[in-house]
């Protein structure tokens, strides 16, 4: 049953193993909201927060971009009561 909380969850996202630098990085919190980073001296891990507004099942997810056809991309599922 979905309900209004406010429930503040912290993101942190590790890269691993060198390549060049990435045209794209964005985490998709699954609610409708995104934040785009910048990929300047993007350093790992890359931190995040955001605020989940309803009592939901969300699916967040992050995607970097590192060329016009490679795409690394990984997704979870969270819980939100």
């Amino acid at each position: 049953m979905k309900g209004t909380t406010a429930k503040a969850l912290s993101f942190e996202t590790a890269i691993r193993g060198s390549f060049g630098t990435p045209i794209f990085f964005k985490n998709n919190y699954g609610d409708s909201q995104s934040q785009i980073f910048s990929t300047k001296n993007i350093r790992s891990p890359i931190s995040s927060q955001h605020s989940y507004i309803n009592a939901d099942v969300y699916y967040p997810q992050t995607t970097l971009l590192l060329d016009a056809c490679t795409n690394l991309s990984a997704q979870a599922t969270i819980d939100i009561q």
